[in-house]
């Protein structure tokens, strides 16, 4: 009897009616349903640490089991990519449309942070300069640490490969 419901896929119905003289007719008709949106799944391979990437590389991959994948679009920047993406240093946002053959749409996004370019160190020192390159009193060394992407996790020194020591910079 109808009405009946249907689950995802296709299906080829066949309808047989008879009216109360005997006459029938039959009828065959393929119902598609689809009612569950694309997957949308993000891969990354690269060096990290924590939240922050090294070097990284991103793929988008995008699925659609019953009525198959019609388009996806992926920007990055505002700007229309293809996958995968290779990332130059900074904060990268990406975003993806994805639309199936029965027209269900899903959107989604994928933050990383890139930051491959090591800590700047400036040294300074606290002595009178001599001649070909030595200092002629006697010194203090310090140096300055920075790192404009993901910040300094850590500084040390040593003299003369001796033990790393903690340091303040």
């Amino acid at each position: 009897s109808s009405p009946f419901a249907l689950p995802d896929g296709t299906h080829t119905i066949a309808v047989l009616a008879m009216d109360i003289a005997g006459n029938q007719s039959t009828s065959t008709f393929i119902v598609k349903v689809d009612s569950v949106k694309p997957i949308i799944a993000f891969n990354t391979t690269g060096l990290s640490n924590g939240a922050w990437f090294r070097s990284a590389t991103v793929g988008v991959d995008v699925s659609d089991v019953t009525s198959g994948v019609q388009t996806q679009i992926i920007t990055h920047n505002g700007f229309v990519e293809s996958a995968p993406i290779s990332f130059v240093d900074g904060t990268h946002d990406i975003f993806v449309t994805a639309t199936d053959n029965a027209g269900n749409v899903e959107a989604s996004s994928y933050s990383i942070q890139v930051d491959g370019t090591p800590p700047i160190i400036v040294p300074s020192f606290m002595s009178t300069s001599g001649s070909n390159g030595w200092l002629v009193s006697a010194s203090t060394i310090s140096a300055d640490v920075s790192d404009a992407l993901s910040g300094v996790a850590l500084t040390q020194y040593r003299v003369n490969d001796g033990a790393w020591q903690a340091g303040d910079s």
